[in-house]
């Protein structure tokens, strides 16, 4: 799996920071203008979550996502788009639109294919004082399931029945596969 060669591992210490930081961040990008913002990050296993392979597959989907924004004929502007993080690349989007709206849309895009399926979609706006995400189970979407065996994805992560290498070697399938 070449794909996971091309970058350094990641600490479970830098994951807690980026999120960290994803979350302020996320919170200075909703304002009036922008009321809903769009958070993309890869769901990558293991400890490694970049690499060049990893980062042209991220912008190619980028550039997808944003042909389905424009279709929406939401205004909107990418704020900020990090491809080098060891973390993982990662993509914000400010829009003008309806948070609910939005969330179909992307969850949409995330079950267009199956490589969408990597795509990690959040969808963020202001309830009063604090800004919130919007769930699957806000909008009685069903969760997520697993990329190998169709299951409840939480349940698989919880209980670790497929190994790193398993979910590595499906990930690297649904990348290569989506970059030919």
């Amino acid at each position: 799996m070449e794909i996971f060669n091309q970058s350094p591992a990641v600490t479970i210490e830098q994951v807690l920071a980026n999120r960290d930081r994803r979350v302020k961040l996320q919170a200075s990008l909703l304002t009036d203008e922008y009321p809903t913002v769009i958070a993309i990050k890869l769901n990558i296993p293991g400890p490694v979550k970049n690499g060049p392979t990893i980062r042209q597959y991220f912008e190619e989907v980028n550039r997808q996502f944003e042909t389905g924004l424009k279709a929406q004929g939401w205004p909107y502007k990418l704020s900020l788009m990090d491809l080098e993080s060891v973390t993982g690349p990662e993509s914000f989007y400010q829009l003008q639109a309806d948070p609910r709206s939005v969330k179909k849309l992307t969850r949409q895009f995330e079950e267009s294919s199956a490589d969408h399926r990597l795509l990690d979609m959040d969808v963020i706006y202001q309830d009063g004082a604090q800004p919130r995400s919007i769930s699957r189970a806000d909008l009685n979407l069903p969760a997520r399931t697993c990329l190998i065996c169709g299951r409840l994805a939480k349940d698989c992560g919880r209980s670790r029945r497929h190994t790193v290498a398993e979910l590595q070697q499906k990930v690297a399938e649904l990348i290569e596969g989506a970059l030919q």
